[in-house]
């Protein structure tokens, strides 16, 4: 899920979006801004525009990078706005890249806000895009990429669907594959509901009429309690999570630590204690997205550098 921080800062990316900081490589094509501000780009370009880098149909995956990468994005933003940097920085690492939105309803503000639908249905949505993905492309497998909500989706995809065995490697930030006590609230209200359980049964109705996708997460929610009961990771599919000890939206944090063989888990402050970004920023902190490349390509995996990056905007 996307923390409530990224609501204020929106409305200021589009105007900051200039003061983003940006690195890249001297040859590589594409601006790799990270920093959160910099989704506002996303906004001026529209819901249902890629980001840069990602959905040119007539790449070609090379020998250096066989299989195309497949972006899933989180709860309440789309897939501008959640890969505004690491699309471009796998674009010009190489890769064939793709994205898709996921989870629209009547409430996704013309397709700004996603992840509102159910699970279910949205990974539904990416087995469609997966496969559209390997046709036009000719491979038989591709890599996943997902935030928050984006890693239930692909756990849904991989193991429920039983579509594992068109996905090489996953990897997960801040992954709520799990569920989340969404900060506490979740946990507070199964408490309420022997004194309250009236109260408690309404807002799951209204939640599971009006946004699904955020009922379900809640690690109390049946959907949550039924997935939980599958294994993290099919056989044949490496699973990377990436998690940040400061997540207050998927919480706890412990939570999204995988379980099973061909698993691995990267706690970013375990590499570096500077990094303090929270749930939101993950998505534009180049430790975890450098942790992100070099899960995809091992054989050419680069050194993490410790720096200082900033809860909110990541760095």
């Amino acid at each position: 899920m996307i923390a409530r921080s990224l609501r204020g800062t929106l409305v200021a990316a589009v105007v900051a979006a200039g003061l983003a900081t940006t690195a890249a490589p001297a040859s590589a094509a594409l601006p790799v801004k990270y920093n959160v501000l910099s989704a506002g780009e996303a906004i001026l370009r529209g819901p249902n525009t890629a980001p840069t880098g990602a959905n040119d149909w007539s790449c070609k995956p090379t020998a250096a990078h066989p299989r195309p990468v497949v972006l899933v994005h989180a709860t309440f933003v789309n897939m501008g706005l959640n890969w505004n940097a690491l699309s471009p920085l796998l674009k010009n690492d190489g890769y064939c890249v793709f994205a898709f939105n996921y989870g629209m309803t009547a409430l996704s503000v013309g397709g700004y806000v996603g992840g509102l639908g159910s699970v279910a249905k949205s990974a539904e949505t990416m087995a469609a895009f997966v496969d559209r993905v390997r046709d036009r492309t000719g491979v038989d497998k591709v890599d996943v990429v997902g935030h928050s909500q984006g890693g239930m989706v692909i756990k849904y995809h991989n193991v429920a669907l039983g579509n594992g065995g068109k996905v090489a490697n996953a990897v997960m930030l801040a992954p709520s594959m799990h569920g989340t006590t969404q900060n506490g609230l979740t946990t507070f209200g199964e408490q309420l509901r022997p004194f309250a359980g009236w109260l408690v049964n309404g807002i799951y109705v209204a939640l599971g009429a009006v946004t699904p996708g955020l009922r379900d997460q809640a690690i109390t929610s049946p959907f949550a309690k039924a997935l939980n009961a599958l294994p993290d990771t099919t056989s044949g599919t490496k699973l990377t999570v990436i998690s940040t000890k400061y997540d207050t939206v998927v919480t706890p944090y412990a939570t999204q630590e995988p379980k099973g063989p061909g698993t691995q888990w990267i706690v970013l402050q375990d590499q570096c204690a500077l990094d303090k970004a929270g749930h939101v920023a993950v998505g534009f902190d180049s430790i975890a997205l450098r942790n992100v490349a070099n899960a995809l390509d091992p054989a050419t995996a680069k050194p993490i550098v410790c720096k200082a990056i900033d809860a909110n905007l990541g760095g």
